[in-house]
């Protein structure tokens, strides 16, 4: 059995939201004990997408708007006692997906409905890339755990992966426009039929994850290698996807949490769960314990897979077990932290439910918004975050993204990812009193002689730059080159002047 929980119920918050405008809020902050509201944001607004800024903290970057025309980016607070929209700024157009960080929170990626990826950088919010990654709108979107590497999935069914060294690099053949729909990916992966709804990280590896799609199939790739390594199948489609070290768990379209194992630890737990619920199933009704026995083994272990049109990576005896509960399709899902045996998730039922692993039943179910509204995002914050009075700047030093293609070749060089920023000089008088003062450059009463300050352009003069010199000294070597090849051409006139007057001398006597 598993070590007992770091993380309880009541040391965290779940934060959600609704696609449709809510007039109490479309952000709330609920307790997941009572399921009362600690804090309400975004008031009359829908809320599609939602994601952290930083893990564990309470500030989002949220795609939100009264109507489906109506698309904006906004950074709020989930705190309860500062609850307030830090920004708004309009997007290009609507994202199919949220607003990611990526690259260490350098950078901030968003999928469109018309299949393009755009890329802003975080610091400045300029939009630095744009380019066409899916032919349909795209669906997920997935940051590597180094941070240096972007997987997509769109409606296309088509899994791609992108490296941030290619998005950002002028030499790579990307051009320093920004705008360039010829990106190549690193890998394409194919497989699945219908559109990909999901992608999620798997176990501890850097480089392995899972996609879902409604097709059916949970299918486990690795960013360095082009095939995949295994394609699982459940009964129904699949909405979400979240992942431990050894499990996964799909959301379906039917309501239902299929949970995965991938190993032999997380299948031994399951068969061991299994053989407790099968003895207290016995006792229930002892004419049909037969019946009861095998529905409870079956929903537990799982049945055997019978299609014969699975390829031979396909797993022969999927262990796949079944949480039910929503009655529609389950839209996020969430672990709590440092806790796998706490699972929370939502649908469009308009629920929240709060689930036991090992004893496989619903601990709590909670409706957030009054009406029945779809649950778009969920969130698990720390409970001492959201009752913080104030956030630190760190969290919110985010300027609002910009809506059109900045010029990268100026702001990035070919060695780094990173901005340049060019310091001006800026000094007047009061400036030059107070670097005075703090360096201690004053006038001494008991020195006759003053110091004597030295200008912006003398430390100029002082200092030259070696690509100046260099450029001077070829600029003089060319200007010397030149002078001679002057001086020749002026000799070289200078005789044919004098061959010319001889023969007209001759000539001239010739004819007198």
């Amino acid at each position: 059995m598993s070590t007992p929980a770091s993380n309880s119920l009541g040391d965290v918050a779940l934060s959600v939201t609704s696609s449709q405008a809510v007039s109490g809020g479309g952000a709330l902050v609920i307790c997941p004990h009572s399921g009362s509201t600690l804090g309400a944001a975004l008031k009359g607004l829908g809320v599609p997408s939602c994601e952290q800024m930083m893990p564990g903290g309470v500030t989002f970057l949220a795609q939100a708007g009264a109507s489906k025309d109506d698309h904006h980016a906004m950074l709020f607070s989930a705190a309860a006692s500062n609850n307030t929209v830090h920004w708004k700024c309009r997007l290009p157009e609507p994202m199919s997906t949220g607003l990611v960080p990526f690259g260490n929170n350098e950078w901030i990626v968003g999928g469109g409905q018309s299949g393009k990826c755009y890329l802003w950088a975080a610091r400045t919010g300029q939009l630095t890339r744009v380019w066409t990654a899916h032919h349909r709108p795209v669906q997920a979107l997935l940051a590597s755990h180094c941070g240096t590497y972007l997987v997509t999935g769109g409606a296309d069914g088509v899994v791609h992966s992108f490296s941030l060294w290619h998005l950002l690099h002028s030499s790579s053949g990307v051009g320093g426009g920004g705008n360039n729909n010829s990106i190549r990916p690193m890998h394409t992966w194919s497989h699945h039929y219908l559109p990909v709804t999901a992608l999620v990280r798997v176990g501890r590896s850097a480089t392995r994850f899972a996609s879902a799609s409604t097709d059916r199939h949970v299918i486990l790739m690795d960013l360095t290698c082009p095939k995949h390594t295994v394609k699982i199948a459940v009964p129904s489609g699949i909405s979400s996807l979240c992942s431990t070290i050894s499990r996964l768990y799909a959301g379906g379209t039917n309501g239902h949490i299929y949970c995965i194992d991938l190993d032999a630890h997380a299948t031994a737990q399951t068969a061991e769960s299994a053989k407790i619920s099968t003895l207290e199933t016995r006792t229930i009704t002892p004419e049909n314990h037969f019946s009861n026995t095998s529905r409870m083994t079956n929903a537990i272990l799982g049945m055997p897979k019978t299609d014969t049109t699975t390829t031979t990576k396909d797993v022969d005896h999927a262990f796949v077990t079944e949480l039910e509960g929503h009655v529609q399709a389950v839209t996020c899902l969430a672990l709590l932290p440092n806790n796998d045996t706490q699972l929370v998730s939502g649908g469009k039922d308009g629920t929240v439910r709060i689930w036991d692993l090992e004893g496989r039943i619903a601990l709590r179910v909670l409706q957030p918004f009054p009406t029945k509204v779809g649950i778009s995002s969920l969130h698990v914050v720390p409970r001492a975050s959201i009752h913080a009075e104030q956030q630190s700047a760190t969290s919110i030093d985010i300027p609002p993204l910009g809506r059109f293609l900045q010029d990268t070749n100026n702001a990035y060089s070919t060695d780094s990812n990173y901005l340049q920023v060019t310091l001006k000089p800026c000094r007047d008088d009061l400036t030059l009193k107070d670097w005075q003062s703090s360096t201690g450059i004053t006038n001494n009463k008991h020195n006759t002689k003053k110091r004597r300050l030295a200008k912006p352009q003398d430390a100029l003069e002082e200092r030259p730059n070696p690509d100046t010199i260099k450029t001077n000294n070829e600029e003089e070597d060319r200007c010397q080159s030149l002078q001679k090849e002057l001086e020749e051409a002026k000799a070289t006139i200078e005789r044919w002047e004098k061959v010319n007057n001889k023969l007209a001398a001759k000539l001239k006597k010739a004819t007198a």
